[in-house]
């Protein structure tokens, strides 16, 4: 998939029309750039975005590159509306990695990336962040060593942790 957006958008540059070995290693050298779970973890939202130009009738031409409103419709869209397969709610970290793959996307196929820098965007990130909440955990408390002799003290039985 990442080599046919890569190699769509340099097709037509007249250096690669003449020399198709030169295309294949640069497309090659684009699709190294980022590791292979990476694209793969990115192929599912890709494919999700195209789920939602089908289920909102966007076509395909005003889709690439996304502007912020047809960003925000997508993320409104896999907030509300598509749940992933395992059921339950997108988390903030899945809505941004849905975002990563669509900038890599247009960054594949030569496009430019105003529409993911925009303060309208920005802002209606932070929104969606304090409505569906961010899956960091709390912090735990540090593992001193007086806590370990208390659990060992527990476990075995032993006054070792009195001794301090």
């Amino acid at each position: 998939m990442w080599a046919a957006i890569a190699t769509q958008s340099l097709s037509h540059e007249v250096v690669f029309t003449h020399a198709p070995l030169l295309l294949e290693a640069t497309v090659g050298f684009l699709v190294a750039a980022l590791a292979v779970s990476t694209l793969a973890g990115y192929e599912v939202f890709i494919k999700r975005y195209e789920l939602f130009m089908a289920a909102t009738g966007l076509p395909r031409s005003a889709a690439w590159p996304p502007s912020s409103s047809t960003i925000m419709a997508f993320v409104s869209w896999l907030c509300t509306s598509h749940q992933p397969a395992r059921g339950g709610r997108y988390s903030y970290g899945n809505i941004q990695k849905a975002l990563c793959a669509l900038k890599a996307a247009c960054k594949f196929a030569g496009m430019r990336l105003q529409s993911f820098e925009t303060p309208q965007l920005e802002l209606f990130m932070r929104g969606v962040r304090k409505t569906i909440g961010d899956a960091r955990r709390e912090p735990r408390l540090p593992l001193v060593f007086a806590l370990v002799a208390m659990i060992c003290d527990a476990w075995t039985g032993s006054d070792m942790g009195r001794a301090l």
